[in-house]
């Protein structure tokens, strides 16, 4: 049992998603293996209001909540006085947004982990829970196949996109850029890896060289934060925040 944050939701949900794979499958496997959900209510309006908001077709953000509403796994908690008064808590505590605090405090009120993409929400959530992302992203990867190595070009991208907010970034996902690892132990080399972003109102396309990532390393936010800076470095124009 986990509660999941509606970053999870609206990836799975919605295709264009950077992290859309990665949660579907994390998905799957976690109630595949007998899990379930819980969430505050406002997750339904949270995900309702950002799948409208990104297809531009409210029928989907309707959708959307139809699916949640029937998904037998899912149990949602409405926000009484105690949840309420524990999320200010940590929402004035760690500066965290309100919305955020919901989750937060419903995982500490079920002794439960907290599965999210949210960043900040994870790094400043963990001081009171066990705040994570999906299990595909964070545990040590025993395989490379091509689905993890674009969930890994993914979040290299989101770091990046963290990093400068203002530029839009994408890694190249061509089949015959990927190395698979036959097994375990095997390093994992992203050669001659393209990445594309705006810098200084002018569109960028740079080929960067390897990254090589082993099957035991954990994609947590410090590993994606120093590929980042490998990237930055060999990118003319782009410099660390």
């Amino acid at each position: 049992m986990a509660v999941v944050d509606a970053s999870i939701m609206v990836a799975v949900l919605h295709a264009p998603d950077v992290f859309h794979e990665v949660s579907r499958q994390w998905l799957e496997r976690h109630l595949n293996a007998g899990g379930t959900l819980v969430a505050p209510n406002l997750l339904l309006s949270e995900v309702a209001g950002v799948i409208s908001r990104e297809t531009q077709k409210p029928n989907l953000g309707h959708q959307a909540v139809r699916w949640l509403q029937s998904l037998p796994e899912l149990t949602l908690f409405s926000i009484d006085a105690a949840l309420s008064s524990q999320a200010a808590e940590i929402a004035a505590t760690l500066g965290l947004r309100g919305a955020d605090a919901q989750y937060v405090a419903l995982a500490m009120q079920q002794g439960l982990p907290l599965i999210t993409w949210d960043r900040q929400q994870r790094e400043r959530g963990r001081q009171r829970v066990d705040a994570q992302q999906p299990d595909a992203l964070l545990r040590r990867l025993e395989v490379m196949d091509a689905p993890l190595y674009d969930a890994l070009a993914s979040a290299i991208e989101q770091g990046l996109q963290e990093r400068h907010p203002h530029r839009i970034w994408r890694v190249e996902r061509a089949d015959e850029r990927r190395k698979v690892a036959e097994r375990s132990g095997v390093p994992v080399n992203f050669d001659g890896v393209t990445v594309e972003g705006n810098i200084a109102g002018a569109q960028v396309r740079q080929q960067v060289g390897i990254i090589s990532v082993h099957p035991s390393t954990a994609l947590d936010d410090t590993f994606i934060d120093r590929i980042a800076k490998t990237i930055e470095a060999q990118i003319p124009g782009l410099s660390s925040p």
